[in-house]
């Protein structure tokens, strides 16, 4: 199977666990039904993949024929009850997606929120949300809404072993389950759980976090109930929003570690700066040294530091300091624990081979078990740190640090431990010399192993000392960087202030603290966290400064990650909506100053929603990724392209050269979009409408010209898509006479507006009518009658182009069986939706209509244009010999507007060919639409396929027609549209003597 097929036959699984709902059959009688094993049945309404494709069709159109056969032809009660509903759930969704809580990612409120207003908005008993945990062995209840107490009670929580079936599902996909009192699966484990609460109807689904599953949503019923379609397809959206949750408190958590982590170093260089120059440490003063190192230390990392060395001669770790975190402090000495080595055999080579060693639980970590009965399990320690204090490679110490609570050692607070230690190695080796030319020597040694780069500069600028982690960060590895001056060090330009501001700092002898991003000879920037601090002399007058500087490229990466995350979308990496905005402002501000001109253009994609669902959400977003390709491609350097959002996106044109180069690259934009586009085994078309605003020309305000872009966008989509149009006042007016449509248009069937006009279609030989063609009209309440061009495109943007597709269908078929009373062979010709043809249940649509009207398939011809089939010729193909199967004739509409394929119409199982009227209307004075129109007729006989000529209004178009042995025709020249009961009479005046048409007697009708 294709990846293709495979996510279509995902997405129709997940249809039929919805579907199975609504047909009330035990497994044992589906089973029979469809011929598939009960146990495959059972194992499929769990949510496991246990049906071929072949399986699942079968299912889907049995349960589809089944749910159909029983559903009422209107049923406004049912339908009022919905909208009703899909308003609650719309109005909770906005409501949600608003809330601080969710957005900030704050999650048992978040939680809370979720589920009491899924509760209250689908009126069921219980709602919760539970996650797992790390070992994927426990289900947490983050919280647990009971409407009928208005109460949150997260007090039920789930294990593996008491329910291991249901924890297997938590490593597969998506799944939506659903239980109700038609249709419950069959789950002994939670009979116990469904009978202590009282448990009769359920829908629950995973939660999904970066990529798996890590927790469930459900809601669940004390009462009988069947959960509606739009009702599980909220709850889908809930678990979409824990899932925004989770996302939203990663990303805040990740900020506070960022912070947390910029703080802690900063402090951490400051109190190394300060033990460097502490006079204690200078002078190797090891009480003084130590007890000020322990007492700092503790407070900056909140924990207990011990400072010990090796005495030799009895081979034991002797305390020299040691000041505890809990309160006690500063200890005195007799309250020091002294510790033989030869009795930790395994601790101390652990700290001769390593730097240091942690434990994030000592009690876990077989380096510190020696420890245990000695000193961990006596003081109640968690985690440590222990670092080797080191004199010339050898180990002569250990710095530890104890923490009475388990923490996790970060990789900042471990380089700073290890700078400590090399301070106390300084600090001893100032002791053995406290001469002012060794002093300089150790000190170096120290920080010449930084971690840190640290450099010392004189009032003059210039370096007069650098350790060899400066040199790496200043791009001068191995070469002395004495004499270089701070004014020669390359910087960016968004560094330049922060530059200037360390320059200033040192002619002012003042304290400086910044960011700066130098660039390295090979163009590579990295940017420094940098302090300097004056350094005073003997004098007492300051001379030289030290600066320090860290590496924080990371953080800065980290940094503009979020950023990204921030201004740009996600999917494309497009500029978003926000951005764009500023991006808006900012042209206008800069036209105004200039006295140029800028356009918006806002775009979206033509019956994108139908490819989405019909190929799938990955082939549909993959498909946004080319087109913001595309369209990027199209535009200058300077302009700007953004996703709004779907398939929407907006485009910002700077310095524009007037409407005629805004029309050159819209026409650019349509012809490139509109270019086949290969994703994966799948090979797509899609086209683009295009709305216009120009600055200052329409208005100069951002917000107002994408509202009048959007405008003109739907004004371009009613002249028939893959257009653009311009912004007028006129739209306006259009907007709202739009809206008021789209309302009423909702309406219309319910209220019986809908009327169908039939036009005769004529047999060339006979001159007499050989069937009808069903055209609809909208007989407004106010507007009067409004022509299908003016309505179907809207009711396809919002919908319900299938439920009017259907009525035709049926009404049309109702309608020939009274006409063939006059005219039994009469046939009747219905025009397709595209929707309607790749709906799943489509053919049984036909054989419903059919045998409500009781006429026969062979009464019946359906019209299906080129673009409908081309999309999937394979599905298309398959399509049209089940309805073909039906005894039901096909005819290709509007032939010579599409594709116009021969390889395709050999392929494809259909009867007649239908020359659209563009073609027909010149015939007789344009030489090219004569010999296009032959070719035509030509192609479909060798075919063996009938051709049937519409907008035939003369004479002489007919006489061409017959020379070239077209077989039908329609159009004024024979008769106008008229209403049932007028075609009825046409039809009648042809039985009492009338054997040919008379174009006086129906022309006016």
């Amino acid at each position: 199977m294709s990846k293709s097929d495979s996510v279509y036959v995902d997405c129709l699984s997940h249809a039929l666990r919805a579907l199975r709902l609504s047909v009330p059959l035990s497994i044992a009688e589906l089973s029979g039904f469809i011929d598939v094993a009960e146990v495959k049945i059972k194992d499929f309404e769990k949510g496991k993949d246990s049906l071929s494709e072949d399986e699942v069709k079968r299912m889907s159109r049995f349960l589809e024929s089944q749910r159909h056969s029983k559903l009422p032809t209107s049923n406004n009660e049912n339908h009022e009850l919905l909208q009703k509903r899909i308003v609650k759930q719309n109005e909770a969704m906005r409501f949600l997606s608003k809330h601080d809580a969710i957005n900030q990612g704050d999650l048992k409120n978040a939680i809370e929120l979720i589920c009491e207003t899924a509760a209250k908005t689908m009126q069921n008993e219980f709602t919760g949300v539970w996650l797992l945990n790390d070992k994927r062995d426990f289900l947490e209840a983050i919280d647990e809404y009971v409407l009928s107490r208005n109460s949150h009670e997260p007090e039920d929580h789930y294990n593996k072993d008491q329910f291991p079936e249901w924890f297997k599902s938590f490593n597969g996909q998506r799944n939506v389950i659903t239980d109700s009192t038609i249709n419950n699966y069959e789950d002994d484990e939670f009979d116990e759980e469904r009978e202590k609460w009282g448990i009769e109807a359920t829908i629950e689904t995973n939660i999904f976090f970066e990529g798996e599953i890590v927790g469930i949503i459900a809601n669940e019923d004390n009462k009988p109930r069947q959960w509606h379609g739009d009702e599980i397809s909220f709850h889908t959206q809930l678990s979409d929003l824990v899932s925004r949750v989770l996302t939203n408190k990663k990303s805040r958590e990740l900020s506070q570690q960022l912070n947390d982590q910029r703080e802690r170093v900063s402090k951490q260089q400051h109190l190394v700066m300060d033990i460097i120059r502490h006079p204690a440490v200078v002078a190797g003063d090891i009480d003084k040294a130590f007890d000020y190192i322990c007492i700092n230390v503790s407070r900056l990392l909140q924990s207990s530091v011990s400072i010990g060395l090796i005495d030799k001669a009895s081979n034991v770790l002797v305390t020299r300091s040691a000041y505890d975190h809990n309160g006690q402090g500063l200890l005195p000495k007799k309250q020091c624990y002294d510790l033989p080595l030869a009795d930790v055999p395994v601790y101390k080579n652990a700290l001769i081979n390593d730097r240091f060693i942690t434990a994030s639980n000592v009690n876990d970590d077989p380096r510190y078990a020696e420890l245990a009965h000695i000193e961990m399990i006596d003081k109640n320690i968690i985690s440590s740190v222990d670092a080797g204090v080191r004199e010339g490679g050898e180990l002569v110490g250990v710095l530890t640090v104890d923490s009475y609570v388990q923490k996790s050692w970060h990789s900042d607070e471990q380089t700073f431990i290890g700078e400590v230690t090399e301070q106390i190695s300084q600090c001893l080796a100032n002791q053995k010399s406290r001469q002012a030319e060794h002093q300089l020597y150790r000190l170096s040694r120290a920080v010449e192993s930084s971690t840190s780069a640290l450099v010392v500069v004189n009032d003059a600028l210039a370096v007069i000392y650098g350790n060899s982690k400066a040199q790496e960060l200043l791009d001068r590895q191995g070469v002395s960087l004495v004499g270089l001056s701070l004014r020669d060090i390359a910087v960016s330009k968004d560094s330049a202030s922060e530059h200037f501001h360390l320059l200033n700092a040192i002619a002012k002898k003042k304290n400086w603290r910044g960011e700066l991003e130098l660039m390295s000879k090979d163009g590579e920037s990295r940017w420094l966290l940098a302090t300097l601090s004056p350094m005073n002399s003997k004098a007492d007058t300051v001379n030289e400064f030290v600066l320090v500087c860290d590496d924080v490229s990371e953080l800065k990466a980290a940094h503009k990650e979020m950023e990204r995350m921030a201004f740009y979308d996600s999917l494309t990496g497009l500029v978003n909506r926000r951005l764009y905005k500023e991006r808006l402002s900012q042209s206008i501000l800069s036209a105004q100053r200039y006295q140029t001109e800028l356009a918006v253009l806002f775009l979206d994609l033509d019956r994108f929603k139908l490819i989405n669902d019909t190929l799938g959400h990955e082939v549909g977003d993959q498909l946004l990724k080319e087109v913001a390709s595309c369209l990027e491609s199209c535009v200058g350097e300077g302009d700007t392209v953004a996703r709004l959002g779907g398939d929407e996106f907006t485009i910002l044109l700077n310095d524009v050269a007037g409407r005629d180069a805004v029309i050159e690259t819209a026409k650019k934009i349509i012809a490139a979009v509109r270019s086949p586009i290969v994703i994966g085994q799948e090979t797509i078309s899609v086209t683009t409408s295009i709305g216009i605003s120009l600055f200052p020309e329409n208005c100069e305000e951002g917000s107002q010209l994408m509202k009048m872009a959007d405008m003109a966008m739907y004004n371009a989509k009613t002249k028939g898509r893959n257009s653009f149009d311009f912004y007028h006042k006129n739209l306006d007016i259009f907007s709202k006479e739009r809206l008021g449509l789209e309302h009423d248009l909702r309406q219309a069937l319910d209220n019986k507006e809908f009327i169908i006009h039939y036009q005769p279609i004529i047999n060339s030989k006979t001159q007499r009518i050989t069937s009808v063609e069903a055209l609809i009209r909208w007989q407004h309440p106010s507007k009067g009658l409004i022509q299908p061009l003016d309505f179907i495109p809207i009711a396809e943007d919002i919908g319900i182009i299938n439920d009017i597709g259907a009525w035709v269908l049926l009404k049309a078929c109702t309608d020939l069986k009274a006409m063939q009373q006059l005219q039994p062979q009469l046939k009747m010709s219905v025009n397709l939706a595209a929707s309607q043809f790749n709906a799943v249940n489509f053919v049984e649509k036909i054989a419903e209509a059919l045998l409500a009207a009781e006429v026969s398939g062979e009464s019946l011809i359906l019209e299906i244009t080129e673009s409908m089939l081309i999309q999937d010729i394979e599905h298309s193909v398959e399509v049209l010999h089940n309805i073909r199967a039906q005894g039901v004739s096909i005819s290709i509409d509007d032939f010579g507007t599409g594709y116009s394929s021969l390889g395709y119409l050999k392929r494809l199982p259909i009867d007649n060919i239908k020359i659209d009227k563009t073609f027909v209307e010149h015939i007789h004075t344009d030489k090219h639409d004569c010999d296009l129109t032959t070719a035509v007729i030509d192609m479909a006989h060798s075919l063996k396929l009938n051709v049937i000529a519409e907008g035939v209004e003369q004479q002489a178009q007919e006489d061409i027609l017959s020379q070239h042995g077209c077989e039908y025709y329609q159009g004024f020249l024979y008769a106008h549209p008229c209403g049932v009961d007028d075609m009825n009479s046409l039809l009648q005046g042809r039985i009492e003597g009338e054997l040919s048409i008379n174009p006086g007697n129906v022309s006016n009708l």
